[in-house]
């Protein structure tokens, strides 16, 4: 009997799962990300200068009152630390709306992502089904003459009510090869219409037609040396000088 290998496809991953608007939107996103950072370490640092000065104020407000000397001239010593208030409020401010427009375009990026993880799944399914449907067909066409191909439909909607009725659930993770084994013998044709060796999973097929024109030998089971009486077989039997044993004392000299 002669097989095909059959095939099986791998599943989808997220090897280049962004195409170029979605390449532009994940940039942005790192980028926006990035800037937050430095706004929230640029907002710390902004605090820690108006903690500074804001001690300063207090002290140079006390020490003026204490001596009961006024500040000099044009002197104002919050202007430093109301500065640099109104400067963290910008950053607060600037960072809140980035935030905004961050998460935005994250939850975009992300609803892109899984949308398009979707539709790579959903392909895969329907053509590992493709590919099921067409290794059965194959399976069948050993079995079937083509005046039979109603009985072979019968076969396919069969398969496609296990389908609907999730008999063969797994499928997706298993290989082809397999599901199309197991609708044989779940369906009740002959098993090895659908083998697996050390090379994979193999479906029966017919020959093609120059195998049909020159068939290839049909090779001896392994250990076989064609004979049938052992006796025949020079593999298996001793020349005639072994079985008779050693000449006597000078016979044949």
């Amino acid at each position: 009997m002669l097989y095909r290998p059959c095939p099986d496809m791998d599943p989808p991953t997220d090897v280049d799962l962004d195409d170029p608007p979605m390449v532009q939107m994940a940039i942005a996103v790192e980028r926006g990300e990035q800037d937050l950072r430095l706004l929230s370490r640029l907002a710390e640092i902004a605090m820690e200068l108006a903690e500074a000065q804001g001690v300063y104020a207090k002290i140079r407000l006390i020490a003026a009152g204490a001596d009961g000397a006024s500040l000099a001239p044009h002197e104002d010593p919050t202007a430093a630390f109301n500065k640099i208030a109104q400067t963290l409020r910008r950053i607060l401010a600037l960072r809140a709306k980035l935030a905004h427009d961050f998460g935005v375009d994250h939850l975009r990026l992300i609803g892109e992502r899984d949308s398009r993880r979707a539709a790579r799944a959903q392909a895969h399914k329907k053509a590992k089904r493709i590919d099921i449907e067409a290794g059965f067909r194959d399976a069948l066409a050993e079995d079937f003459a083509d005046e039979d191909q109603e009985e072979v439909e019968s076969y396919i909607g069969d398969m496609e009510e296990l389908f609907d009725r999730d008999e063969l659930h797994g499928y997706i993770d298993r290989p082809v090869g397999e599901t199309v084994a197991r609708l044989c013998k779940t369906l009740g044709l002959s098993p090895d219409l659908c083998i697996q060796d050390a090379g994979g999973w193999k479906i029966r097929r017919d020959p093609y037609p120059f195998e049909e024109a020159n068939p290839p030998p049909n090779p001896s089971p392994p250990g076989a040396t064609g004979f049938t009486d052992l006796d025949d077989d020079p593999q298996t039997t001793s020349p005639d000088w072994e079985k008779k044993g050693p000449a006597p004392l000078g016979v044949g000299r």
